[in-house]
């Protein structure tokens, strides 16, 4: 696993719905490089969000040769993302 990268929280940050929260997982999933849950407000489409985000992502990882795994999460999902 490697560090996250400040651009790349920026960048999904940025894209995100507002008060989503982005906190970089300490762990990875096999053969990813980062782990990033984004918690999204219940009332905001997941969906939406993720395709939204995809691009931002997969932009990322080509420039930079990594694997990044990003999934959008309601906030009262935290749990089953595995964050307290």
């Amino acid at each position: 696993m490697k560090p996250v990268s400040q651009e790349l929280l920026a960048r999904i940050a940025e894209m995100a719905p507002p008060g989503s929260e982005v906190p970089p997982m300490d762990w990875a999933y096999e053969d990813a490089d980062h782990n990033l849950p984004v918690f999204i407000e219940d009332r905001e489409d997941a969906r939406r969000t993720e395709w939204r985000l995809l691009d931002v992502v997969s932009h990322y990882d080509e420039a930079h040769g990594t694997f990044t795994v990003c999934v959008v999460w309601h906030k009262r999902e935290k749990a089953l993302a595995g964050v307290r």
